[in-house]
C-alpha cells in the first residue's frame, strides 16, 4: 500500500476518505521512491511542517498575499498557516493544507483534530495532487 493512504483506522475509515477526495475533487496517486514527503501518519502537522521547510519544501497558497483566507470566521489557522486550504465543518477537525515539493510537484496533507483555535491536527494523509 503506499505511504499515507495505508489503512489505519479499518476499512470504514478509508470509505471515508475515498467520499472526501471525491468530493473535493481530488484524485490520490500512489507515491513511491525519493520524491514523496518525509511525514508520518500521526505525527503533529507543526512539527512536520517544519521539517518540510527546512527540506525545500514550500506552501502553496491558495488566496492572494495579504488576504485572510475563510475556513470559518476567527479562525486562526488561516494566519498561521497561509498554505491551508479548506477545512471540513464535520466537528472532526479534518483540514486540507497544499505544498509545492522541490521537484516542483504539488500535495495535499490532510489532518485530524485541529480547531479553529489554531491546532492543525495531525497527519492523517497525504497525496499528489494532479
Amino acid at each position: 500500500m503506499a505511504p499515507g493512504l495505508g489503512s489505519r483506522g479499518g476499512a470504514t475509515r478509508g470509505a471515508g476518505w475515498l467520499l472526501v477526495l471525491l468530493a473535493a475533487g481530488l484524485t490520490a496517486l500512489p507515491l513511491q521512491g525519493q520524491g514523496q514527503p518525509p511525514l508520518r501518519q500521526g505525527e503533529d502537522y507543526e512539527l512536520a511542517r517544519g521539517r518540510l521547510l527546512s527540506r525545500g519544501w514550500r506552501p502553496q497558497l491558495e488566496h492572494e498575499p495579504g488576504e485572510v483566507c475563510s475556513v470559518w470566521p476567527d479562525d486562526r489557522r488561516c494566519s498561521r498557516f497561509p498554505e491551508l486550504a479548506s477545512c471540513a465543518q464535520t466537528g472532526a477537525g479534518y483540514c486540507r493544507f497544499e505544498w509545492r515539493a522541490p521537484d516542483g510537484r504539488s500535495y495535499a496533507l490532510i489532518t485530524s483534530g485541529g480547531n479553529p483555535n489554531g491546532s492543525p491536527g495531525r497527519i492523517e494523509r497525504w497525496f499528489l495532487l494532479r
